[in-house]
């Protein structure tokens, strides 16, 4: 049983606009940055009070140096996030896939640290970033998420938008917390509670109480969106999207439009 990858990406979208902010790089905890939308300068101070010492290079929440073993094969030659700047660099590292050389080059290739600010959502190159973005996280949620729960679960899931968008969301916690979650769903199926809404709750619940700050804003951020979202399966308007990569004629986008209208109509209220 396999999550749909256009139900994936469409829940990724949400959270990449909604959750997740733009640019960082590990420079800024030296030299302070600029932040985009009000160009207000952030010292580096800043970025100490507020623990960035660990953070490495980071677009739509996907962090270069936390999650290494998702976009290298190579072992770090440096624990300390900075000192491993040079290795990054310097090219000697392998990528496990072209979709993360990708993701990562072009972000070094457009100089995306120097040009870039604080919080920058991408520009040009956002559309590019975010398929990239999609396809590393699809696999890895595959791998290290989905295929750890329960498949009584897996149905609730596909079965639930909201707790769909909750659950999804997992993945760019690591896996010390989607393990955890994926042990609380777990428990709640084998304790017999098949009600996706109580096990969503179980699931806020402990974004709510956790010991990271980053975990507990993370609960507030949900609770906000999940109103939107209705109980309901129905198409991702991702295949609609594929298609108008092409070059159709106005009588073949009009039923692709009316799709998509349909679609927002019954996922939003």
């Amino acid at each position: 049983m396999v999550y749909p990858f256009s139900k994936f990406e469409y829940f990724t979208n949400i959270i990449i606009d909604n959750f997740e902010g733009g640019y960082y790089h590990p420079d800024f905890y030296i030299t302070g940055k600029q932040r985009y939308g009000d160009n207000v300068f952030i010292s580096a101070n800043s970025f100490k009070k507020a623990s960035y010492i660990s953070s490495g290079e980071t677009m739509f929440g996907l962090d270069r140096d936390a999650g290494w073993d998702l976009w290298y094969k190579s072992p770090k030659k440096s624990l300390n996030v900075q000192d491993n700047l040079k290795f990054i660099y310097s090219g000697v590292y392998q990528f496990v896939d072209n979709d993360a050389k990708l993701f990562w080059t072009t972000l070094d290739k457009i100089d995306a640290r120097h040009k870039w600010l604080w919080g920058y959502p991408g520009g040009q190159y956002r559309k590019q970033l975010k398929d990239l973005c999609i396809k590393m996280m699809y696999n890895w949620f595959i791998r290290g998420v989905w295929n750890k729960l329960d498949d009584k679960g897996k149905l609730l899931v596909l079965n639930d938008n909201k707790l769909a968008l909750n659950y999804i969301y997992s993945a760019w916690n690591g896996p010390t917390y989607s393990d955890y979650y994926n042990k609380l769903f777990n428990k709640e199926i084998k304790k017999g509670n098949n009600d996706s809404t109580l096990i969503n709750n179980v699931i806020l619940n402990a974004r709510a109480t956790s010991n990271s700050p980053l975990i507990r804003d993370s609960a507030t951020k949900i609770k906000k969106v999940l109103p939107k979202i209705k109980n309901t399966i129905t198409p991702t308007p991702v295949i609609v999207k594929k298609k108008t990569k092409n070059n159709l004629l106005l009588g073949g986008l009009v039923p692709i439009l009316i799709l998509i209208i349909v679609f927002r109509k019954k996922i939003f209220k």
